[in-house]
């Protein structure tokens, strides 16, 4: 009985903070209640949009997927035979080289070609000419000396100026799709700074591997052609072979873009 009646004098004296204890557990209980309330609700209201985003994500990773699959489109659609094809007879005839039958074989490789890159130590090209609105005399292009005429009597004394890189129209429609991809706001970043690595290879293939392919081959071909044997027989598959044993096959970045797809499609997990 004693006990209970401390227990009551002890409330009474210290009822004032006991109130303001309740009160304040209940205000922080109703605050935590409020914030989940809010991140609930909010988790509903960003879902249908998230869904969206994953919805379109995986769309875009599984086309991609499938175009870095072994013996794809890929490595087809770099088109790296015909780049040097085209590069092969489009320099021969920049070097003043004529062949038998000739126009036809350039214009049917032209319908192929979708423009050129710069390479070599100058980007500026000298046979490139900014037009102005009114032409001097003296800039009219001298037609004993065209650029062509140029190069090849720098080549015959041995230096071979290779300062282009002819594009393909398949090379080029692909490698676009694959700057979109890089540049679509739904690619997950990682993915993203894979295909940048992909793209600098395919760059360093074209303005570095390939211009020095060219020039081997034209520089061996001028050596033939001045014994006056008439010009020498060649075959643009060993042109090509040349280039695919030295150009990089960008097996290690598909491989990377892959692995890097598969981990956020999580297709690897087990689904419980």
């Amino acid at each position: 009985m004693g006990s209970a009646n401390q227990m009551i004098e002890f409330i009474s004296q210290n009822i004032s903070w006991i109130k303001d204890g309740f009160t304040t557990i209940f205000a922080l209980t109703g605050t935590i209640l409020a914030i989940l309330t809010y991140r609930r609700a909010r988790h509903s209201i960003l879902q249908p949009i998230r869904n969206e985003v994953i919805k379109k994500q995986s769309s875009l990773l599984t086309d991609l997927l499938k175009t870095c699959q072994p013996g794809s489109e890929f490595d087809r659609n770099l088109d790296y035979f015909n780049l040097v094809r085209v590069n092969v007879y489009l320099h021969l005839k920049e070097f003043g080289f004529l062949f038998k039958d000739q126009k036809k074989t350039i214009d049917f490789i032209s319908e192929a070609v979708s423009g050129w890159t710069p390479v070599g130590n100058s980007i500026v090209l000298k046979d490139v000419e900014v037009v102005g609105t009114f032409q001097k005399k003296s800039d009219l292009p001298e037609n004993d000396q065209p650029y062509g005429k140029h190069k090849y009597a720098e080549a015959m004394n041995g230096n071979i100026i290779i300062d282009k890189i002819f594009l393909t129209k398949d090379h080029d429609v692909f490698i676009q799709r694959v700057r979109g991809l890089v540049n679509d706001p739904f690619m997950p970043k990682s993915i993203q700074t894979a295909l940048k690595e992909l793209l600098e290879e395919v760059d360093n293939n074209l303005t570095l591997v390939l211009p020095k392919v060219i020039k081997n081959f034209v520089a061996e071909f001028c050596s033939k052609s001045s014994k006056n044997e008439g010009y020498p027989k060649f075959e643009v598959s060993g042109v090509f072979n040349e280039f695919n044993h030295v150009r990089s096959h960008h097996r290690e970045k598909i491989h990377k873009i892959m692995v890097e797809i598969r981990s956020y499609l999580k297709i690897d997990e087990t689904w419980d």
